[in-house]
């Protein structure tokens, strides 16, 4: 599966909402998983993990928040380093 996401062309029918089926959904869901690296999200669980081992420290709130900023910005990086054409 490549991380790519190409534009598709669609009807009228589609914009008025006429028209949802199963495989409308499940390409939308394929579409938005695309963007999201699964070694970026292995590595926000990793980071997660390791942050839960000390349940009750104080910097345990701004720990968190670093590891989303963290992975945050590596995910644009990483699919502009790693998308093929």
């Amino acid at each position: 599966m490549s991380r790519l996401v190409t534009a598709k062309k669609r009807d009228e029918s589609t914009f008025a909402g006429a028209r949802h089926t199963n495989t409308g959904v499940k390409d939308r869901l394929e579409r938005v998983a695309k963007y999201i690296p699964s070694e970026i999200l292995a590595a926000y669980m990793f980071f997660n993990n390791i942050i839960v081992i000390e349940p009750d420290h104080v910097w345990r709130l701004a720990y968190f928040s670093l590891a989303f900023f963290f992975c945050l910005i590596m995910t644009p990086l990483y699919l502009g380093k790693m998308a093929e054409p």
